[in-house]
């Protein structure tokens, strides 16, 4: 299976294929459907399930054309594969909006995978009336399976014609994709339901027992849930994304063998890509497979037993088949010499955290709980109390609208934060006006450090799951602030009068980093990264390195693709202070974050993972 392959489309040109990094042609996408064409016959590969989100612009022509150019390797080598939309393939990707209200004529993903060219596929059974969603009839052993592909928000007359499909093909075992099944927690193991995956259980994944598998990508990592439908039998449900992971995936895809004689599916994932890189462009992040829990897996599943209910006559294949896992762990691994991989490290105690000499402040929330008082301080733990950060009275924070209860001390946080807690700003609106902050002292002796040294700055954020574009798009969270038109910055058309420097979230729920280095005159310098899921922790760093004059973004310990050059440490106006909870334009408040933000620290150099 393919999971979300938008950063690959998006970037092929502009990142993967420059000369300086991969070369013409060679992107992540066009790497992972070569390999499977080179290789469907050896490894008696039936049939390829592209997951959504082929793109991440819906409205950008080029990325449609890297993501046609992929699929058509697939398309040459006679490979039959099913496509669907993602959230990011659609023009509208609203939760309430579903396929049957589409201005069809206007969606690109039917322009480009429409059922014209899905019909070319020898598998292919048919569309629903919108053509969004399709479904495909492959043999293997000597068995039929479906692929029922349902793309982003599918109506109830979808899943009514889903139901027809499946009564017309009534001894067939189904494995339903869709972009939204299944989610994942915040530990980055553990599955969570999703309320549209909750929908799909209701109306048509438990009532219908053909269903033994599902498909989805969309949330960040990677998964599996079992539960038991209405005829008492397990459905499998699997979720594999990697887009927020190192070169926007990397490449990885979900390789699943079906033993139907020992009555298994083995998983595993793996990256034609990263094999393919030379290795003087390797990194610790580049391993041919992943093998955590959600990545490497076995599911025992007695086929003739679980399909006897709707196909008493399903029977195994022969008994001397090779081992298809192994044939394809052999193939990636031929030549390969991998780096070592990156490791982690769950905390052992609140004081279990690396501690970094050069550490400007280090804002630490351990004990503190209920909520922020009025003037309520949270401790710089590196000693310096003038560098504590203190909740602005809400007279004097400009917001006609705030409430006390609007900051409160949290006890849930990142995994990997040793602090075990937050500080969590809730009821943020740019339609009411509404927010909270912190602030250093006036006299803070961060407030004046320019990092001429370059920089690390380290923290971890969640967005509220009530985000909405309309009343936090663009919300920040740290912010140093200042009035950049003050202190050299040449005139631009959006934010020149905004603080030098910030982290915050786009509208299109990216993390963004701006900031006008020491040499102001040069302007502001940006990182992105990619979409964001709301009510998850994220570990964020953005290291500045004077030596390159680059700053990086990592988001959970992955540099992103989109980061600055061309820039050396912090411009400064005055000594202004640090803010956490507000943006800071036209000198004063606004645009409260609507999250939480977790124990944060500068370090006056650049430092690793």
């Amino acid at each position: 299976m393919l999971p979300d392959t938008q950063f690959y489309s998006r970037y092929a040109k502009s990142e993967f294929e420059r000369p300086d990094r991969y070369g013409p042609g060679n992107n992540p996408y066009a790497a992972q459907t070569t390999w499977l064409a080179e290789h469907a016959d050896e490894l008696r590969i039936p049939f390829v399930a592209h997951l959504g989100d082929v793109v991440d612009q819906v409205n950008t022509e080029g990325e449609w054309r890297v993501a046609d150019a992929a699929m058509q390797t697939l398309d040459d080598a006679d490979l039959p594969y099913s496509i669907l939309a993602g959230n990011h393939d659609v023009r509208n990707s609203s939760d309430n909006w579903f396929d049957d209200q589409y201005d069809l004529a206007a969606e690109p993903f039917l322009r480009w995978f429409g059922p014209d060219r899905a019909a070319e596929q020898s598998t292919f059974g048919g569309s629903d009336p919108t053509g969004m969603n399709q479904y495909h009839l492959f043999e293997a052993e000597g068995q039929q399976f479906m692929v029922l592909a349902l793309s982003w928000r599918a109506s109830d007359a979808t899943l009514r014609w889903a139901d027809e499909v499946m009564a017309q093909h009534p001894t067939v075992p189904v494995i339903l994709t869709s972009h939204d099944i299944i989610g994942i927690q915040n530990d980055g193991v553990s599955p969570q339901e999703t309320g549209y995956g909750l929908r799909l259980w209701e109306k048509l994944i438990k009532g219908n027992d053909q269903i033994f598998m599902t498909l989805n990508g969309h949330f960040h990592g990677a998964t599996r849930l079992v539960k038991q439908n209405d005829f008492g039998h397990s459905v499998t449900q699997v979720l594999m994304d990697y887009q927020m992971a190192y070169e926007g995936g990397n490449g990885y895809l979900g390789l699943f063998e079906f033993d139907l004689t020992n009555d298994t599916i083995s998983a595993q994932t793996a990256s034609p890509w990263v094999v393919a890189k030379p290795q003087e462009k390797l990194t610790s992040y580049d391993q041919a497979f992943l093998e955590g829990p959600g990545q490497q897996f076995t599911v025992d599943i007695d086929f003739a037993q679980r399909f006897a209910g709707f196909n008493p006559t399903f029977t195994a294949g022969s008994a001397d088949e090779p081992s298809l896992t192994q044939a394809a762990r052999d193939i990636l691994l031929d030549g390969f010499v991998a780096p070592d991989p990156v490791t982690t490290e769950l905390p052992g105690s609140p004081a279990d955290y690396p501690h970094v000499e050069g550490t400007l402040a280090h804002w630490r929330m351990n004990g503190l709980r209920g909520v922020v008082a009025q003037g309520g301080v949270i401790r710089d733990v590196e000693g310096n109390n003038r560098n504590n950060l203190m909740r602005v009275p809400i007279s004097q924070s400009g917001s006609p609208t705030a409430q006390l209860r609007d900051v409160n001390f949290s006890q849930d946080a990142h995994p990997y934060s040793s602090d075990g807690a937050a500080v969590c700003f809730t009821n943020a609106s740019k339609a009411t006006d509404r927010y909270s902050y912190l602030t250093t002292r006036a006299d803070a002796p961060v407030n004046t450090a320019a990092l001429a040294d370059g920089y690390t700055i380290e923290t971890f954020l969640k967005i509220d799951p009530s985000w909405s574009q309309s009343d936090n798009a663009w919300m920040k969270a740290i912010v140093r602030s200042g009035n950049r038109s003050q202190i050299g910055v040449p005139q631009t058309r959006w934010d020149w009068t905004a603080s030098p420097v910030a982290l915050g979230l786009s509208n299109l729920k990216e993390f963004q980093w701006t900031e006008v280095g020491i040499d102001t005159a040069k302007g502001d310098r940006t990182a992105w990264s990619g979409e964001i899921m709301v009510d998850t922790w994220a570990h964020v760093a953005v290291v500045n390195d004077p030596a390159t004059r680059t700053t990086t973004m990592y988001v959970d310990g992955a540099p992103v693709l989109r980061n600055a050059s061309n820039t050396v440490g912090h411009g400064l106006d005055g000594a202004m202070p640090w803010l956490f909870g507000t943006d800071w334009v036209d000198d004063q408040a606004t645009n409260g974050w609507n999250g939480c933000i977790g124990e944060t620290r500068v370090v006056d150099h650049p430092i690793g993972p």
